[in-house]
């Protein structure tokens, strides 16, 4: 498919009425001004390389998530990132999805937490510590919000607000639906045929503490002083508890807590040693949990009660999923999208390539007349150095990663829930899981000049780039050269003033140095001669022209190696050689933004249409391609060559 694709496309941008030896940029890509529907698929390889489209990288992940959740094949022992971040994503949608009943898993939740409800008994400095453990390890939102701010050297500024409760949860319309919600909760969890009294005392003291959440008066205490909130609980226990649950190793005398409300957390505070904090905290702690319960949102959703409560509507399982999923799991989420939008065949194909292309680097580089031995030994030290940077199949977080660690998860939602949340630390914003998975389909083919990296990323794996179907001569024509060329950069101005090691040394010999600074003007009075040339793309065209005759010959190297074909579907007119130089310049049919004058003299890339033509002019293999003769347009008589 893709073959047929890529070689439909070439074919209706091609203008037979051109000759290929007058102007070859004219011959490939002046069809399109008459096949206007057409359009390339390389685009010029975005300068160096190439980009894909955001909707085909979320449609690609939109059918991964169908796939899997059609079809929830995973592992529950020894599972890669990828495998866990679906796994939760999957146990998240099972559990809210109409039609599953997990009120099961509910009370399971509660039991992690050494906690059952309504039968609810619990000592006071238990329930403290479970309470201040829901917002800062869980961050539930259910009982205060705690806020950090560093007022001067060595003194925080600690805020402690009341919950967002929505008025509309006491009105009087709202309230008989609101006591019929909190008994069928407590009978559904347990709560036996009598327990009027204890939907009394919650709905009681939820009211109190509503009235008192709302003053919003404001008092600032110091940390030694906590206790005037909660006579029985010390500031020491105060300190130790929240310290257990912070980041923040160690809090001081001379921090403050500035209190909203104060009024509120002493009520909230002074019941815990009663059955009505006891009650109202195991209220809170499962409601919380029922938002990711189907029969509790079900519940909710018939008697309106969703006001104040879970913020995603119940019908809207699979897309809430993926978004609460990403924000908790980001690493997690891209190791997923890798393994969606490419494979390990794919990877290893292209590792291959990249390999085909340094090996004949190598073999330039030692054949290369021009290099004196010191600086020849540098440069082949540097490219057999190169470290490939591939996108990672299957990875696994380790300890020594920068990712966050997670164990491996299973099908209970709120079981995983307490397992991911206290390591996930802030939740990824909305921006920041867009530009990861752009940055999938946006990163381009780079060499890291410092770390003597080259990175690979996914777009390489993919068309027009690669694809299993595509014979060699397209895919050296296009990835073999955009490889050539940024390893090429570890060698010429950007990397010649840095060693193998990434330290700033430079390494060219002043012969090497004079003889560049020489053969660069036969490549600058080539430019020139095909008119609105400035100096500052020099070293790219230097490159260009290398990069191009190294991937040839990878190309050559792997022919016979080749098992799809060793033509395009759509140009069968044409042997492997000019398939290959046809794909090289259709690259450039649609790469008009590097133009010097568009960027007022600046950019370092020469126009299109030379990119296409000049290096090609440089080649005796591309004259003999298309039968050129000496003197032909595209077959001059001088040609440039350096590296």
């Amino acid at each position: 498919m893709t073959c047929n694709r890529l070689g439909y496309k070439i074919n209706v941008s091609m203008s037979l009425k051109d000759s290929p030896c007058q102007n070859f940029h004219r011959f490939v890509c002046d069809g399109r001004q008459t096949n206007t529907t057409a359009s390339t698929v390389g685009n010029g390889a975005s300068n160096e390389t190439g980009g894909f489209g955001a909707s085909w990288a979320f449609q690609m992940l939109s059918e991964s998530f169908h796939r899997v959740e059609s079809n929830p094949k995973i592992p529950v022992r020894s599972q890669t990132d990828a495998h866990k971040f679906l796994t939760f994503y999957l146990s998240c949608y099972h559990s809210i999805a109409p039609g599953y009943r997990n009120v099961r898993s509910l009370k399971h939740y509660l039991r992690s937490f050494n906690f059952s409800w309504p039968g609810a008994k619990v000592d006071e400095l238990s329930a403290f510590d479970l309470l201040i453990r829901m917002e800062l390890d869980f961050n539930i939102g259910a009982f205060f919000r705690f806020g950090i701010s560093l007022k001067r050297q060595n003194a925080w500024d600690f805020t402690l607000k009341p919950p967002k409760i929505s008025k509309f949860l006491f009105s009087p319309t709202r309230k008989e639906n609101y006591r019929k919600y909190l008994d069928k909760m407590v009978r559904m969890m347990g709560g036996g045929l009598k327990h009027s009294s204890t939907v009394e005392i919650i709905a009681k003291m939820e009211e109190e503490l509503f009235e008192l959440a709302v003053m919003d008066k404001k008092q600032r205490l110091p940390l030694k002083n906590l206790s005037f909130l909660t006579p029985n609980i010390t500031p020491e226990v105060w300190m130790q508890t929240f310290s257990k649950y912070f980041v923040l190793s160690k809090f001081l005398d001379n921090h403050t807590m500035v209190i909203t409300s104060p009024e509120y957390f002493r009520r909230l505070f002074n019941s815990l040693s009663k059955k009505e904090g006891a009650l109202y905290l195991g209220w809170r702690i499962t409601r919380f949990g029922g938002c990711f319960t189907n029969e509790i949102r079900s519940l909710e959703h018939t008697l309106q009660m969703n006001v104040d409560s879970c913020s995603h509507p119940v019908a809207d399982a699979r897309t809430f999923c993926r978004e609460y999923s990403s924000k908790l799991m980001l690493p997690q989420l891209i190791s997923f999208a890798t393994e969606s939008l490419t494979t390990k065949n794919d990877v290893s194909a292209v590792a291959n390539v990249v390999d085909s292309i340094k090996k004949q680097l190598l073999k330039g580089l030692n054949l290369n007349p021009w290099l004196d031995n010191n600086t020849k030994a540098v440069a082949i030290q540097k490219i057999n150095s190169t470290r490939l940077v591939l996108p990672e199949i299957g990875r696994r977080s380790d300890k020594n990663a920068t990712a966050v660690e997670f164990p491996d998860l299973g099908a209970d939602f709120l079981e995983n829930w307490i397992r991911v949340v206290p390591r996930a630390g802030f939740p990824a914003r909305k921006f920041e899981i867009d530009e990861a998975v752009q940055k999938l389909y946006k990163d381009h083919i780079k060499y890291d000049v410092y770390a003597n990296e080259l990175h690979v990323p996914i777009v390489s794996s993919r068309p027009p780039y690669y694809s299993p179907d595509l014979p060699v001569s397209t895919t050296y024509a296009v990835l073999g050269t955009v490889v050539a060329h940024e390893l090429l950069h570890a060698l010429d101005a950007q990397g010649r003033d840095v060693d193998v090691k990434g330290q700033a040394l430079p390494w060219w010999s002043e012969d090497f140095t004079d003889m560049y600074n020489s053969k660069s003007t036969c490549y600058v009075n080539l430019y020139e001669n095909r008119g609105n040339y400035t100096n500052n793309t020099i070293q790219e065209d230097v490159i260009d022209s290398a990069a191009v005759r190294y991937a040839y010959s990878a190309f050559k190297a792997a022919l016979p190696l080749d098992k799809v074909g060793n033509v395009l579907g759509g140009l069968k007119a044409f042997n492997p050689d000019q398939t290959f130089f046809i794909a090289y310049c259709h690259n450039f049919c649609d790469n008009v933004s590097d133009h010097p004058e568009s960027h007022g003299g600046s950019t370092k890339y020469s126009e299109a249409e030379n990119r296409c033509n000049i290096p090609l002019m440089n080649m005796e293999e591309f004259a003999r391609a298309f039968s050129c003769v000496p003197n032909d347009p595209m077959s001059p008589a001088k040609r440039c060559y350096l590296w």
